[in-house]
């Protein structure tokens, strides 16, 4: 995914928590995951 929406010329961040397999676990791996998925869409997505 990150490479298509890099191929599409979006700017990616790609976050990945060391102490976490695939998705999150942890509460503060929580908060910081979600919170840069939502600014990502408020900034690329949002009208």
């Amino acid at each position: 995914m990150v490479e298509e929406v890099k191929r599409n010329g979006v700017p990616v961040e790609y976050i990945v928590f060391p102490d976490e397999g695939h998705g999150f676990v942890k509460k503060e791996n929580q908060i910081k995951g979600y919170k840069s998925i939502l600014e990502f869409l408020d900034k690329y997505l949002k009208k």
